[in-house]
């Protein structure tokens, strides 16, 4: 759960963004610009962060009253298995011994869903913390080490985002809309039956200020509910585009599977936050990608 330095939100100093240069970077540096807050951008081609100079690089750049947000890592679309794991862990590792030595006044951790076991059960930001993958294990390490630091510290944990510009092709809104575009077609696993969140990438942005602005510490759950099947994101898609995108179903190699989260937490934190309504972020990702070529 969140809890608020500031109960009435205020603007952050300076917020340091690692990670600036990928998708949720990129539209975080750009609103935190927009509303004139101070901002440094820190991508991989400023500094590698699991170099081994990158703790030396970072603590040039830090300072006590500034906010870090944490979004770098590798992605399962760039890598999987025990080397993605065990980079993602270093990058951490620098970040964390960085903050040990100079350390900052608010920091913003992102992390995963992933965290959480795969069941059908109402997933609250206090369920039982048991991942089913090594992705999911690295962010639940990257969260247990974070917390040992002696600054506040906030852990926001994102389910599958979706948005313009998203290069990642996991299953679900992104890779759909590249498929109906590219190939007139949509490849559903099964029936498509499963139940997922996804969130819009807007919508994680607009978390992150609240977050920063109100200097929360704790964790909070930025996945949307109810959740929805993949059949009906590739119905929403088909229906969209007006033209004649054909779904295609393949046999699935899993058992049928649902995830379902409580936003109870999150509306506490943030009374007057809701998330866009799937169709909606559909028509505003497909309206970007147009826009984009």
């Amino acid at each position: 759960m969140l809890k608020h330095a500031y109960e009435n939100p205020q603007s952050p100093g300076r917020v340091i963004v690692l990670g600036s240069g990928g998708v949720v970077g990129k539209r975080l540096a750009k609103s935190l610009q927009s509303k004139n807050i101070d901002m440094l951008g820190i991508e991989r081609k400023d500094c590698d962060l699991g170099s081994a100079h990158a703790v030396e690089f970072l603590k040039g750049h830090f300072q006590e009253n500034d906010s870090l947000v944490f979004l770098s890592a590798i992605t399962p679309d760039k890598g999987q298995g025990i080397q993605a794991f065990q980079d993602n862990i270093a990058l951490a590792r620098n970040v964390f011994e960085a903050l040990q030595q100079k350390p900052v006044g608010h920091v913003l951790l992102f992390s995963s869903e992933a965290i959480f076991p795969m069941t059908s059960e109402l997933l609250r930001e206090d369920s039982c913390l048991c991942p089913s993958d090594l992705y999911g294990l690295m962010h639940l390490t990257r969260e247990k080490l974070f917390q040992t630091l002696s600054v506040p510290l906030g852990i926001l944990r994102s389910t599958l985002i979706f948005g313009p510009g998203d290069t990642h092709n996991s299953y679900g809104p992104n890779r759909f809309l590249r498929e109906a575009l590219d190939q007139q077609t949509i490849t559903l696993f099964g029936g498509g039956e499963e139940k997922r969140s996804h969130v819009f990438v807007d919508d994680v942005v607009e978390l992150t200020i609240k977050a920063l602005r109100h200097k929360s510490t704790g964790t909070l759950n930025m996945c949307p509910a109810p959740t929805v099947s993949f059949f009906d994101i590739a119905k929403s898609i088909q229906k969209s585009l007006n033209s004649d995108v054909t779904i295609i179903q393949k046999p699935r190699s899993s058992a049928i599977t649902h995830r379902y989260f409580d936003n109870e937490n999150l509306y506490r934190a943030f009374p007057d936050f809701r998330f866009m309504d799937l169709n909606d972020g559909i028509q505003r990702m497909l309206k970007g990608t147009q826009e984009a070529k």
